[in-house]
């Protein structure tokens, strides 16, 4: 939802966002206010990358590690998703 310039009350999950365009994707929905999942295949890089966008903007963030490729891996990213809140 766009509200004066901000998502509020909206969730984002940017696939592949610890760099490059997937990261800086990701960040624009920081800026703007919504709250973010950063994902990425490693985890410490993924929390990294969330805890800088939860310092400069101020949202809530949380950083996911998964492979696409391995079956039941996207099912958990929805649930690690869904502790930010309700997913839009």
């Amino acid at each position: 939802m766009l509200v004066t310039g901000r998502w509020l009350f909206s969730t984002n999950l940017t696939y592949n966002s610890t760099q490059g365009i997937g990261l800086a994707t990701a960040d624009v929905f920081a800026k703007f206010g919504a709250s973010v999942a950063y994902h990425g295949r490693r985890l410490e890089e993924a929390r990294r990358v969330a805890k800088e966008a939860h310092d400069n903007y101020g949202v809530k963030t949380i950083g996911i590690a998964a492979d696409g490729t391995k079956k039941g891996a996207m099912e958990k990213v929805a649930v690690d998703v869904r502790s930010l809140h309700k997913v839009d």
